[in-house]
């Protein structure tokens, strides 16, 4: 245009070419080396072909000549300078990458110095950064293009969509304050991390009725990568109350070790997170909502591989307020684990709140659980069902399992669970049984209050129900009764044994007040006497025996036919002055009596024990010339303010001797 405006004026074609340049175009880049690039022969050069790797050079020039040049081809275009030559200030015959449909406008310094002119239409274009440079303060920063400098984070703003950003496999991930409309799942194959503005700020939106949310899909066991700040919902809008994707909020498969997910939350998926062969990965601080199947799933293993080291923390995790099918919903599922670590997690409002059970060939063990809470389930709060393969090694401690409406607070199925600890905690207000131990052995339940359970049918349900093949089980401290709480319904007995129990069973300063009407503190209907220590309450057989010796004797002789009773420290023909008043329920065991010298063939010195002025069962007798001492076994039951006496009866010509005895009463 400019050369045929100045011929129009009268300006020779010659002379007007020469003021407005030489423009070539269809150029095609040649060459791998400076030595071999295409030469640069006119003022406008447009490159049409360039294949990768093919550049072109610029000759030697005069101060002040100019150039431009424009890659209008696939590639990015090599600009090398004169040899010896720079361009833009790079190295000696280093050359310039111009990027696919990008501009260059160069000047010559001097005839080996070439300088790049960033005018306004050079910098507009999509390579225009490369044009600038940058250089971070301080000493030994290095000079940098800005270019470099902004791809240093990758922006999903920046791609078509965000799984393209993904695939330039960054490190870094960096989403905006938007809502970012998915239609498959996004795929993380690498140690990457995705990082949003925050929650309820940078949401993902699947709108998918399958797929997963974020999909991190680890080939081998990759450490590194994970997520923060963002929103992961599903369905046609954020924060929908039912089930938008029947896939996974978050899938975690083969993570390895400072993989981390926090400040996060999921909404609307069949499955919250989903975490298989994993090891050390670690979520916290989130929140996870409506899920249909599980809130939380640590599955099961495959190809011989297994999790641990997983850490849960500081999460909600909720079905309430849910629009969907809640009637199979898990709050979190637990099918292996080897050693893994859940705290400060609330499970609200699911059908069941935290289900242990690990498949078959599979084992759930060294699981640490402080201050987690299943809140509000239909049915069971906590369910550990050792039915299909192991589990051993669990502690819970200030954990919490109440307002189950229709089930059981923790409950224990199966004969394989060996070693699970509660400490403290409470176990309060569920439908049906606090505990409900069907099998296991080393139940432990230290410092755990258990109150006011049978919610669904007042005093029907106890606190805890030992069943009959629980191999042993200890209660040391805590209650279990009906306290701490304004609510009218009543759990029955505070701790019930079932008939057949024959394992062993432990109660260490436990409070058993306060059992339902008519319901006892302990109701044990087995054969096996519990072994127990300072328990509550004192006086209703809830303690251990407490042996003490009764030591009885006579004053001097006896005579023949004569009935007498024996005392502390004397006998007498009244019995009244010498009886026990019992001051604690028991019972007299065993009771052992000598005499100085024998009776005579064919005489007795019999001795009876006496029960509120009356014969019991319980005698004992010395009879013929031989015998000087006789010890006889029972069990005559004796309650508060009942009285205790022994009379002795020497036979008609029955040796004058004296006497004493020993009786066993425990209490």
């Amino acid at each position: 245009m400019i050369q045929k405006n100045l011929t129009g004026t009268g300006v020779s074609g010659l002379a007007a070419q020469a003021i407005s340049g030489i423009v070539i175009d269809a150029i095609v880049a040649t060459g791998s080396t400076q030595a071999t690039a295409t030469l640069i022969s006119s003022d406008t050069s447009v490159f049409s072909v360039v294949a990768p790797g093919t550049g072109a050079i610029f000759g030697q020039g005069s101060e002040n000549d100019q150039y431009t040049i424009i890659n209008s081809g696939a590639n990015a275009l090599l600009i090398y300078p004169p040899v010896g030559g720079t361009i833009g200030g790079g190295s000696v015959n280093s050359p310039f990458s111009l990027p696919a449909n990008g501009t260059l406008s160069v000047l010559y310094l001097a005839n080996l110095t070439i300088h790049i002119n960033n005018d306004i239409s050079t910098l507009s274009m999509p390579s225009g950064s490369s044009l600038i440079g940058h250089i971070a303060s301080g000493a030994g920063a290095i000079a940098r293009t800005a270019q470099g400098k902004l791809r240093d984070v990758v922006s999903a703003d920046d791609y078509v969509t965000p799984q393209a950003a993904i695939d330039t496999g960054a490190g870094l991930i960096k989403f905006s304050t938007k809502i970012y409309i998915l239609t498959t799942a996004l795929v993380v194959s690498a140690g990457q991390r995705l990082v949003g503005d925050g929650i309820g700020k940078t949401f993902l939106l699947q709108t998918s009725a399958t797929a997963d949310g974020v999909y991190f899909n680890f080939p081998t066991y990759i450490p590194g990568g994970g997520l923060s700040d963002l929103s992961i919902m599903t369905g046609a809008s954020t924060y929908l109350t039912g089930t938008g994707s029947t896939g996974a909020g978050i899938r975690l498969v083969q993570a390895n070790g400072n993989f981390s997910c926090d400040r996060f939350e999921v909404a609307g998926f069949a499955t919250g997170i989903h975490v298989k062969n994993c090891y050390y990965a670690k979520f916290n601080n989130f929140q996870v909502l409506y899920a249909r199947d599980y809130g939380i799933r640590l599955a099961s293993p495959s190809g011989g591989a297994s999790s641990a080291g997983i850490f849960f923390r500081d999460a909600k995790v909720s079905n309430f307020g849910f629009a969907g099918d809640n009637t199979a919903s898990i709050g979190m599922l637990i099918e292996q684990s080897g050693g893994d670590f859940l705290s400060a997690l609330d499970f609200t409002s699911f059908n069941k709140g935290i289900v242990i059970k690990p498949q078959s060939g599979d084992f759930v063990v060294y699981l640490f659980m402080l201050q987690v809470l299943s809140d509000a389930s239909t049915d069971d709060g906590i369910t550990i069902d050792s039915s299909l393969s192991g589990i051993a090694a669990l502690e819970f401690s200030q954990c919490w399992s109440a307002f189950s409406t229709n089930g059981h607070g923790v409950r224990f199925i199966g004969a394989a669970i060996d070693g699970v600890q509660w400490i403290g905690g409470r176990i309060r207000e569920n439908g049906k049984h606090g505990i409900f131990a069907e099998g296991g052995s080393n139940l432990s339940f230290v410092g755990a209050q258990i109150a006011r359970n049978s919610k669904l049918t007042t005093n029907t349900y106890d606190g805890a129900y030992i069943g009959a093949a629980v191999s042993s089980i200890q209660f040391v401290g805590g209650r279990s009764g009906n306290f701490a709480s304004g609510l009218g319904h009543s759990q029955a007995n505070g701790v019930q044994v079932q008939v057949g129990f024959t394992g062993s069973m432990t109660f260490t300063g436990i409070d058993l007040s306060n059992p339902g009407a008519g319901k006892s503190g302990l109701a044990n209907n087995s054969s096996i006497i519990p072994a127990m220590v300072n328990c509550l309450p004192l006086f209703s057989g809830y303690n251990p025996p407490r042996n003490n010796l009764l030591a009885y004797t006579t004053v001097g002789t006896v005579l023949a036919a004569t009935t007498t009773y024996m005392g502390a420290n004397a006998n007498q023909a009244n019995e009244f002055s010498t009886f026990v008043v019992v001051g604690i329920a028991g019972s007299v065991t065993r009771m052992y009596v000598a005499s100085t010298g024998a009776p005579g063939v064919g005489e007795t010195f019999t001795y009876t024990l006496r029960k509120n002025q009356a014969d019991t069962a319980l005698s004992a007798t010395i009879s013929g010339a031989a015998s000087v001492s006789e010890e006889t076994f029972g069990a005559i039951t004796f309650s508060k303010n009942d009285t205790i006496a022994v009379k002795l009866t020497t036979s008609a010509a029955a040796a004058v001797e004296a006497h004493r005895l020993v009786i066993e009463y425990s209490a």
